[in-house]
């Protein structure tokens, strides 16, 4: 079997890390798959990408030129690198003659849609990370795709409720998969401060409510300013958003307890040191760094209607609160703050709960829908 997977970027973020462990475990369980990678926007993961890949080819931007493709032969038997337009690209694509095209996440579903039509035997699958507001955002036009792409995989049923509810996707179209994480290698090994800890991570942008973390630690401080509370938010940050943060942050007097630290090599190592995670985002499909504190036995707390994560803890391991309701959370926190025995029963339990997101677990899944797909 030859598969086309065609990921949006290959940056150390969910998606491309989902995708990135699916094909190890293809290359690992089903050597006879032919693997060929389209990168669209190359990232710090190519060199991996490249690795279990049988041929790689990338879109990357040229300062002195239009959009061109830069097609690095990286089979077995060939390593040289040429450049090609877009048509030549996808002529040489079309000649290969895939079985499957895959398509992960929004922002690839045009590229796959266009080397489709010239590969009209291929079964066409999109795996989407995305909720409704991102769609809308990225691909307005998605309704001009849908009836174009084969089978949906999906990584929560809020998603999948999604797709069906705003976009009239057949049912029949549609499997939900959960997302996975390396787990192996994370261990709780809580390093004790003297303040109780509360964390946050990912990208500094409006989808994950880095707003809403700093409107808790406000109101926290507000109404129990005795209790000693820090607030640190793990993930990438732009220079402009870092100067508007933290000129916020001292307007409110919080400069002292809340710490925005960027991005860092190792995460693990401040995720240790949380007492409670809060997912403060406003879409959040099922983001890998719920499955990973919950490893480290941090509960978690999370907005209803907001992210999948929520599917999970609402089996236990953290708290649900309404939608965007800062008290709600901030009297969740002081809770956990209060009461150690529910911290760590819930930071249990979670750990419990997301032990199965694992690629060996989940990965046969995504692999059996390809399966049943070929077979149609």
């Amino acid at each position: 079997m030859r598969i086309l997977f065609i990921t949006h970027n290959t940056h150390r973020a969910g998606a491309p890390l989902v995708l990135l462990h699916f094909l190890k475990w293809i290359k690992e369980h089903q050597p006879a798959v032919n693997i060929s990678v389209l990168d669209l926007n190359e990232g710090d993961l190519k060199k991996d990408f490249v690795e279990v890949s049988d041929e790689y080819r990338c879109l990357t931007k040229n300062n002195n030129t239009k959009n061109s493709f830069v097609s690095n032969g990286l089979s077995r038997l060939s390593r040289k690198k040429k450049k090609a337009s877009f048509k030549e690209l996808v002529t040489q694509l079309n000649l290969t003659s895939f079985d499957l095209i895959y398509a992960n996440t929004i922002k690839a579903i045009p590229v796959g849609a266009f080397i489709k039509a010239g590969n009209s035997h291929a079964k066409f699958v999109a795996h989407i990370h995305e909720m409704p507001t991102v769609i809308k955002l990225l691909l307005p036009d998605f309704n001009r795709y849908t009836e174009k792409i084969d089978h949906f995989i999906t990584v929560s049923n809020l998603v999948l409720e999604s797709l069906q509810n705003i976009w009239n996707i057949p049912f029949n179209k549609l499997t939900m998969i959960h997302a996975y994480a390396i787990v192996d290698k994370i261990v709780s090994d809580k390093k004790q401060l003297e303040s109780f800890h509360v964390g946050a991570s990912g990208l500094v942008d409006w989808r994950k409510g880095y707003d809403i973390f700093i409107q808790v630690a406000r109101h926290i401080k507000k109404h129990t300013p005795d209790v000693d509370i820090r607030f640190t938010w793990v993930g990438s940050i732009s220079d402009a958003q870092r100067i508007i943060i933290e000129e916020d942050v001292l307007k409110l007097g919080l400069n002292e307890t809340v710490s925005f630290v960027g991005e860092l090599s190792n995460p693990f190592e401040v995720y240790n040191t949380f007492d409670v995670f809060l997912m403060c985002s406003r879409e959040d499909p099922f983001p890998l760094v719920s499955i990973e504190l919950a490893m480290l036995k941090k509960p978690i707390i999370c907005f209803e209607k907001a992210t999948g994560t929520a599917e999970i803890i609402s089996k236990g391991g953290g708290e649900i609160v309404p939608y965007l309701d800062i008290e709600a959370i901030a009297e969740k926190v002081l809770e956990y703050e209060k009461v150690p025995e529910k911290r760590i029963a819930d930071g249990n339990k979670a750990n419990e709960l997301f032990s199965n997101f694992t690629p060996e677990k989940i990965c046969p899944q995504l692999f059996q829908v390809i399966l049943e797909l070929e077979e149609s």
